[in-house]
């Protein structure tokens, strides 16, 4: 003989609900008030990246070479940018860019995207 819906119901809406008190599962965000879901987080940094300078990387304070120097980067270094600008044109051995990454650590600082391994996708414009 089958169960009565209202019995189903029950013993559905209370395990549903010792699941959550348990933190077995989750109830999913109300919308916000513009009728859409919480946009995901913004991630703070894009890479790593790596430096193709031969020595030290130097981090500028603004993003062109006779900046202050606020910071170095180690060849093995990892590089991380929050996000990259138009500055002053500079040039490497593999290539030419005017654009500048700003660099997402505590020094901070603007690296130039002709010594690093940026390839000018993912990362927000500044």
């Amino acid at each position: 003989m089958p169960r009565p819906p209202e019995t189903v119901e029950f013993v559905i809406g209370t395990l549903l609900g010792m699941f959550i008190v348990l933190g077995i599962a989750s109830v999913p965000s109300a919308p916000d008030a513009s009728g859409g879901s919480d946009p995901e987080p913004a991630p703070e940094s894009y890479g790593p990246y790596q430096s193709l300078a031969n020595g030290k990387l130097w981090t500028r304070a603004e993003p062109r070479t006779d900046a202050e120097i606020v910071g170095e980067i180690d060849p093995d270094e990892p590089i991380y940018a929050a996000c990259w600008t138009y500055g002053e044109t500079v040039s490497s051995v593999m290539r030419t860019s005017s654009e500048w990454l700003k660099v997402a650590s505590p020094e901070g600082g603007y690296a130039s995207a002709a010594f690093v391994t940026y390839d000018g996708r993912d990362v927000p414009q500044c």
